[in-house]
């Protein structure tokens, strides 16, 4: 997942705060939970609930 170039000096400056690598790290995994809550593989938890 790309998230920000690091050749950018603004966005390199983000990537070296812990906010904002946890804000990626958040979006990340908010856009794994919706995309297995829209399309849950039969047997796995998601299909359970």
């Amino acid at each position: 997942v790309e998230s920000a170039f690091i050749s950018n000096p603004q966005e390199e400056a983000r990537l070296r705060t812990a906010a904002y690598q946890k804000e990626i790290a958040r979006s990340i995994l908010d856009g794994i939970n919706t995309y297995y809550a829209e399309r849950a593989p039969e047997g796995t938890r998601y299909a359970m609930l």
